[in-house]
């Protein structure tokens, strides 16, 4: 993995390539990237999602777990993790959801909810049995009782 990540950061800083986007490299199930991303502060994972301009590139993304709803039109306590971690669920990334929880001093349970789903929400919509039973052992477990406020499909 370090021989990789100094060829990334050859071609990035000395040879003017674009960036891998976070959600290619969470789709790619790529945690190493995505830890040069923040450690390099390409993103800040406290940062609010919507005014964050590396998720901003791809503003026509919009993911199932978040209702469609476009990143520029996040709602503003919608932070980079919480986003982050929504999209591994989606894209059924453990190990990069397991580094980006890591990285929270302290996951509190309203700090992931979007658009009505919390993560354990997400995990079942989209058949996540690891990811659940991961959650399950986390500061998230108390979100397993919230009643999901999403509207039907």
């Amino acid at each position: 993995l370090s021989g990789r990540i100094d060829v990334l950061n050859y071609l990035v800083k000395e040879k003017g390539q674009s960036l891998p986007h976070a959600l290619d490299v969470i789709k790619w199930r790529q945690c190493g990237v995505l830890r040069w991303l923040v450690n390099e502060s390409y993103i800040k994972l406290e940062d609010p999602a919507y005014l964050s301009e590396h998720l901003l590139t791809r503003a026509r993304t919009a993911l199932k777990v978040t209702n469609n709803i476009k990143i520029s039109r996040l709602p503003k306590t919608v932070s980079v993790a919480t986003f982050l971690a929504f999209a591994c669920v989606e894209y059924d990334d453990l190990l990069s959801l397991q580094w980006i929880l890591s990285q929270l001093s302290e996951p509190k349970n309203g700090d992931f909810w979007i658009s009505g789903w919390n993560l354990f929400h997400a995990c079942a919509f989209f058949g996540r049995v690891e990811i659940f039973f991961h959650l399950d052992k986390t500061t998230l477990r108390p979100t397993l009782n919230q009643v999901c406020e999403r509207k039907s499909f």
